[in-house]
C-alpha cells in the first residue's frame, strides 16, 4: 500500500509540474498578443490560453485558499439564546481577532501534508487569516448572516466596515440526500461488482472520493448519477472580507495587511478593541 501511494505521490507531482510548465510556456509565447490591445481578445479565446490561465489560478487559490480562509459549518445559538438573536452575536464574533489568533495559533506551525507531499519537502503556509466564508442552512428565509456588520475602526483605526455580503449560491450536487446505510450498500454494491475497490480515500486518487464511490455504484445499478446525485437544495453563500485588500492577497497579487491582520494575537483576549461605544444593535443589524 505505501509504494502505491508513492506512486500515485508522485504521478500527481508530475502531472502537476507538467500543467505548471506548459502554461508557463503557452503564456510567455502569447505575451505580445495578451499584452497588444488589438490582439487580446483573440489571444484569450485560444482554448490554450484559457488554460494557462485557469492553471495559474488554481496555483495561486492552492497558495493561500486553504490557509487564508476560514469557512464555518456551524454557527448559531441553541435555546433560550436563538430568541435574542444569540445566532447573529456568534456570527459577529467569528469576525473578531480571537478567533484569527486562535486559528494561527492552532495551524501556524503546522505543515502542510498535501503540499508538502506535492513538492517533495516540509511546506508550512502562510495563517494569517484574511476571510471567514459559510453557507446558510436553507436557500430561502436566512436571516442569520444578513445585516451582520463590524463598524470602521471597532478593532483598530485600521479597520475597514467588515460585514457578511451574499455572494451567490452553491450547486445543486452532493451527497446529502443518501442516508449512511444506503451509501455503505452502494460502495458494496460497486466493490463486488468489480472485484476491488476503486476509490481508496487515499491522496492522489482524486477529489470528492464519497461522490465518485456513490457515482460509480449508481452506474453498476443502472441508475443515472446525473439525476440521483443532483439533491435540489442550493444554499446561499456568505462571506466576509477581514481587511480591505483581502482580495489582493488571496490572489497572492500582494496588498497591504493591517497590522490586526499580521498579528491579531496584539488585538485579542485581554487586549482592549479601539475604545468606542458601540450599540449592540448596530452591530447586530437592527439599527
Amino acid at each position: 500500500m505505501d509504494a502505491a501511494r508513492r506512486a500515485l505521490t508522485a504521478k500527481k507531482r508530475a502531472a502537476e509540474l507538467s500543467r505548471l510548465l506548459q502554461a508557463r510556456l503557452t503564456l510567455r509565447e502569447q505575451r505580445d498578443r495578451l499584452l497588444s490591445p488589438g490582439q487580446a481578445p483573440s489571444a484569450y479565446a485560444m482554448e490554450s490560453v484559457a488554460m494557462a490561465i485557469n492553471a495559474a489560478w488554481v496555483s495561486a487559490k492552492n497558495a493561500r485558499a486553504g490557509t487564508a480562509m476560514l469557512e464555518l459549518t456551524v454557527c448559531g445559538a441553541v435555546q433560550p439564546y436563538n430568541e435574542i438573536l444569540g445566532g447573529k452575536l456568534a456570527a459577529l464574533l467569528m469576525l473578531s481577532p480571537e478567533v484569527a489568533d486562535d486559528y494561527t495559533r492552532r495551524y501556524g506551525r503546522s505543515v502542510s501534508i498535501i503540499s508538502s507531499m506535492m513538492k517533495n519537502q516540509r511546506v508550512i503556509k502562510d495563517t494569517r487569516l484574511v476571510f471567514v466564508g459559510t453557507t446558510s442552512l436553507y436557500r430561502h428565509g436566512a436571516s442569520q448572516y444578513n445585516r451582520v456588520r463590524l463598524p470602521a475602526a471597532t478593532i483598530s483605526p485600521q479597520q475597514t466596515e467588515i460585514r457578511y455580503e451574499i455572494l451567490g449560491e452553491t450547486g445543486g450536487f452532493g451527497t446529502v440526500q443518501f442516508g449512511a446505510e444506503t451509501i455503505k450498500a452502494i460502495e458494496e454494491v460497486d466493490t463486488t461488482a468489480k472485484g476491488f475497490r476503486q476509490v481508496n480515500s487515499v491522496f492522489g486518487e482524486g477529489r470528492s472520493p464519497k461522490l465518485r464511490k456513490l457515482r460509480s455504484g449508481l452506474e453498476e445499478l443502472g441508475f443515472d448519477p446525473e439525476i440521483l446525485l443532483k439533491h435540489h437544495q442550493p444554499r446561499i453563500i456568505y462571506g466576509a472580507k477581514l481587511c480591505q485588500d483581502a482580495d489582493e492577497f488571496l490572489r497572492t497579487e500582494g496588498g497591504t495587511l493591517p497590522d490586526f491582520i499580521k498579528d491579531p494575537g496584539n488585538y485579542s483576549g485581554t487586549q482592549p478593541l479601539h475604545r468606542q461605544r458601540l450599540d449592540l444593535n448596530f452591530l447586530l443589524g437592527n439599527g
